[in-house]
């Protein structure tokens, strides 16, 4: 009975993210910023493309490739690393040596960590990969703990490897379970083995030609580093205070649900008169993972004063939460406990298949908007004319690229800060699309592109502006503005 109980678990939550799939196809023709960036990143292949490391891009073209540029390639993806993120974390803790029930349980878990069952939906593209590729490792540790041959090993280099090509925050994960694992004795060993020097070496494989690339465009791979705000200017006790708390802030709000969850179940469990038994060892694993991830986070407070953590960074530290606070919480488990789980689970689910569903129908009702408020499909539509006559586009956002990429697959798109496809093939036809809101001139930093790509010889022809109302906000029009710049052909004079 156990048995099928998890495969129906298992069963619902393959058809919830299909759903999820089908919502996303049939909610909206925008796009959310994450997959924008996406459409314009994946117009070529490289070893590497801004602060943020290639994998996601790359699988992405592969779908690209097979189903074309769409919405249904983008959601695909995304939907099949959450999906196998549910079921390594199944895995893995089977793995660790728990019931059938209560992985199911884990597993079900992770629909009340709100940056995995919401936002990771919404709008976040490396984070989604990041989670998959730790729980992956995860899996593939535990495996080697069991079976120490060479095939496992290269298995879990291979895995290293991936994960820091996912983001680059894996890393803190991954220093976090070696440290870990360098404290228990069951796991230790595996380290020591001179066969991790196979594990290395398929890592070392995977990473060495993204870390060369990485090391000539630094400048490009630091452009996101102002996101952790390193305090210099503050006096060190202040900034200190600031990113604990900040700390504190994004753990709380990563994990705030599930720990009360499992918090009632622990206590309601800590006042029989059973005793709890005392959990192997090696189960201790993760939880000790976390501890050190967390004393990671809380030394570069200390050394780097840096002041800000946000809680969809704790995504590759903190997702296992539900693994490693099995020891606690698996003996309170009953078989009544886990169907309440996964009934609160399914409440959860439903909560954000809807909200998903009807979240740009309901944002303008209270007072706020969406990207999927916004017209883009619509205004782009009406740029087809001028589109197919330039070159390449030069887009004032990575929203607007993204979305006239999307429905213009076959177009080259640039954008301030984005990939410069110019370099290579300079245009002789560039299309130049802009917001063109009352009384604001047009953005400085494209003309400066556009001088940069054209040179100072150039025909402007300016095209009426397109509008379109919000979308499910029909009394608020937004506008574009758009001119083609062509390169003048030289006069070859007659002899």
């Amino acid at each position: 009975m156990e048995r099928k109980d998890v495969q129906r678990t298992i069963a619902a939550l393959g058809i919830y993210f299909l759903l999820q799939l089908f919502v996303r196809l049939l909610v909206s023709h925008g796009l959310e910023l994450d997959e924008a960036e996406q459409l314009l990143l994946t117009q070529h292949l490289g070893l590497g493309y801004g602060s943020q490391p290639p994998l996601y891009t790359w699988m992405l073209s592969g779908l690209f490739a097979l189903f074309g540029v769409n919405i249904f390639s983008l959601a695909l993806l995304k939907n099949l690393l959450l999906f196998a993120t549910y079921l390594l974390t199944y895995q893995a803790a089977r793995s660790l040596g728990h019931t059938r029930s209560v992985a199911s349980a884990a597993m079900v878990s992770l629909l009340f960590i709100p940056q995995i069952a919401w936002e990771s939906q919404r709008d976040l593209t490396h984070s989604v990969l990041v989670v998959t590729l730790a729980a992956a490792t995860i899996v593939c540790w535990l495996r080697l703990k069991r079976d120490q041959s060479v095939f496992n090993y290269l298995l879990v280099g291979l895995c290293w490897g991936a994960g820091l090509l996912g983001k680059y925050n894996f890393g803190i994960f991954l220093v976090s379970l070696l440290v870990a694992s360098l404290s228990i004795v069951d796991y230790r060993t595996l380290l020591l083995s001179s066969r991790i020097f196979y594990s290395l070496g398929v890592m070392l494989a995977v990473v060495v030609p993204h870390a060369v690339w990485a090391a000539t465009h630094v400048s490009t791979l630091l452009t996101s580093s102002g996101k952790f705000k390193q305090a210099a200017h503050q006096d060190y006790a202040t900034s200190v205070l600031e990113g604990s708390g900040s700390l504190l802030q994004a753990v709380l709000a990563f994990s705030g649900p599930l720990l009360i969850v499992y918090g009632l179940l622990w206590y309601r469990y800590r006042r029989r008169t059973v005793p709890l038994r005392r959990p192997r060892q090696a189960a201790n694993l993760l939880l000790r993972c976390v501890m050190v991830s967390l004393a990671i986070c809380l030394l570069m407070v200390l050394v780097f004063q840096v002041t800000v953590f946000k809680d969809r960074w704790m995504q590759p530290i903190l997702f296992f939460l539900p693994l490693a606070l099995l020891p606690l919480v698996g003996p309170a488990l009953s078989e009544q406990k886990v169907r309440m789980i996964r009934l609160l689970g399914a409440g959860v689910a439903c909560l954000v298949l809807t909200g998903m569903a009807i979240r740009a129908q309901v944002a303008p009702a209270v007072g706020i908007l969406t990207r999927f408020n916004l017209p883009y499909h619509e205004l782009v539509a009406q740029l087809a004319p001028q589109v197919a006559s330039a070159d390449l586009v030069l887009a004032q956002s990575p929203l607007l690229g993204g979305t006239i990429r999307l429905q213009y697959p076959q177009t080259r798109v640039a954008v301030p800060g984005g990939p410069k496809l110019y370099h290579d093939q300079s245009p002789h036809h560039l299309l130049v699309v802009w917001h063109d809101d009352p009384g604001v001139k047009q953005p400085e930093n494209l003309l400066n592109l556009v001088a940069d790509m054209m040179g100072d010889q150039r025909l402007v022809v300016p095209y009426a502006p397109v509008q379109a109302p919000y979308n499910y906000l029909p009394g608020k029009i937004m506008q574009l503005s758009s001119m083609l710049i062509e390169r003048p052909t030289p006069v070859v004079p007659l002899h």
